[in-house]
């Protein structure tokens, strides 16, 4: 039993993933806020591309994972066990970090703010470089007695778009103060926004449309363009003045699944059918590819973002219906096979069962499916799901193997069972 479905022509050589630094939330505040999480949980730099490959999902679909499942699903000989939310903690963020969701240190804090992004100091600007007054004046004027600019590392490639989705990070800082007082880095996780979409301060966006992928740049924006008048007390004063420092990480073109997923219901309705199948498509073989490389939690993402797409689709006749089952199905029960490898069992019992609802003679998904049910230790169903799949596979070798470990497992509980049984019956015979 192979653990994708056949990709022989269709993977692409990956790098070894060299990620560094944090992701982020948005530009007003996270959600992550006071927790360590693995570099790589979020996002990987791919040196082939240059560019980072970030998950941003969203925690709260975990809940409609959970409904669509069957209480029985959750049942085991302890109890009822639940998993952790997958689609970024995969939200699936924190699932394979054991430090997860621990407070950090002091010591850890300030080390973190250390290799923050600051404020470069300039010989130019001599003692008054804190006074952002004086600071403009050696940088660019970008929007009129309103936006600053000076470049800390320039870009590549063409300057964003308003039509764009855009990755990037972020520090802000209030005039006088060392420490940021919204900053993506220390939340680990990058914001991603559409800037003619989404909510973004109106000077982070014009400074944004300024910038190339790559680009790290210093901003300095007036408050009619940040906070206005008011603030946000107690965090940010009045007629505040702030401090941006921004770094672009990856820019979205129109035709990417990550622009696509940006979209509104309204835009997508507009986008043809075959292109929004191809584009799920090219996500899967891209995900089949770091399957093949054992990078089980960024291959899950990856289906993960072309099932939601595809799961939201409304369709203009059977033939389109019957497409996109066709490549929910290899999704399912790759995903599946996915959250197998990371021990997340139930999350894979529940993308198993929707491909079988798709294709109830599919012997991969009733293959992982088994292999998901022996992990939860439901040996019975197991059992009875791997003797299934090996009735229309009976030369696959893989499910011969999983039949036996079964049979292993079953038989050691049954002794240990027994061994349990003859205590309990000794302890009683003594005290006769």
């Amino acid at each position: 039993m192979v653990n994708t479905e056949d990709t022989k022509d269709e993977t692409k050589p990956l790098v070894a993933s060299t990620a560094s630094g944090s992701t982020a939330g948005g530009a007003s505040g996270g959600d992550d806020s006071g927790s360590t999480t693995s570099e790589t949980d979020y996002y990987d730099w791919d040196e082939d591309t240059g560019e980072y490959e970030v998950d941003n999902s969203l925690g709260s679909r975990a809940i409609r994972r959970v409904n669509n499942s069957q209480i029985s699903d959750l049942a085991t000989e302890k109890g009822f066990e639940f998993e952790t939310g997958d689609e970024s903690t995969e939200a699936e963020k924190q699932e394979l970090d054991p430090s997860a969701g621990n407070y950090w240190t002091r010591e850890q804090m300030m080390k973190h703010l250390e290799t923050c992004p600051k404020p470069e100091s300039n010989p130019e600007m001599g003692d008054d470089c804190d006074i952002y007054d004086e600071r403009i004046k050696y940088m660019k004027e970008v929007v009129k007695d309103g936006v600053y600019k000076r470049y800390m590392r320039r870009g590549a490639g063409a300057p964003v778009m308003e039509n764009q989705a855009v990755l990037y990070n972020l520090n802000a800082f209030l005039e006088g103060q060392d420490e940021p007082f919204d900053s993506t880095w220390l939340r680990g996780r990058p914001n991603l926004h559409r800037l003619n979409y989404d909510t973004v301060l109106p000077g982070v966006c014009r400074a944004l449309l300024t910038m190339r992928r790559g680009e790290r740049s210093e901003f300095v924006v007036r408050p009619h363009l940040a906070y206005l008048e008011m603030g946000c007390p107690p965090r940010i004063p009045e007629n505040a003045t702030i401090l941006y420092i921004i770094e672009v990480i990856r820019v979205f073109d129109e035709g990417t699944l990550s622009a696509l997923d940006a979209m509104t219901f309204d835009e997508r309705s507009q986008v043809p059918f075959a292109t929004i199948v191809g584009l799920c498509d090219d996500e899967r073989k891209s995900a089949n590819a770091y399957f093949k490389a054992e990078r089980f939690r960024e291959a899950a993402f990856r289906y993960r973002r072309a099932i939601r797409v595809l799961e939201d689709l409304t369709f203009a006749s059977e033939e389109e219906n019957r497409r996109s089952n066709e490549l929910l199905l290899k999704l399912y029960v790759n995903i599946g096979n996915a959250y197998n490898k990371l021990s997340k069992p139930l999350s894979a019992v529940g993308n198993c069962k929707k491909a079988l609802a798709i294709d109830p003679q599919c012997a991969k998904a009733v293959y992982q499916l088994g292999l998901a049910k022996m992990s939860n230790a439901d040996y019975e169903t197991a059992q009875r799901l791997l003797r299934q799949a090996h009735q229309m596979k009976p030369k696959d070798q893989a499910v011969s193997d999983a039949l036996t470990r079964l049979d292993h497992m079953m038989n050691g509980e049954r002794l240990a069972k027994e061994e349990m049984y003859r205590k309990m019956g000794s302890v009683f015979v003594s005290k006769k």
